[in-house]
């Protein structure tokens, strides 16, 4: 993971480039979660909404900060 002063010296363009990258990878990992658990017939694990749950707030605190980041610019 990124550190914020390693995010805050990316220019304005790698930002929105990181930005997009990271809300694309959002969307794919919700996709991903919706079609998994909608799956019948298959035994998952108890925490599997969770640990779907734990990547997509991760991506999200990363797109967050990202978004303060330009903000700021």
């Amino acid at each position: 993971m990124l550190k914020n002063n390693s995010l805050e010296d990316l220019s304005t363009e790698e930002l929105e480039k990181r930005l997009k990258e990271e809300k694309d990878k959002y969307e794919e990992l919700e996709q991903e979660k919706e079609f998994v658990l909608g799956q019948t017939g298959i035994h998952l694990p108890g925490n599997t909404k969770q640990k779907y749950d734990n990547q997509l707030d991760e991506i999200q605190e990363k797109i967050d900060e990202i978004e303060e980041i330009l903000e700021d610019n």
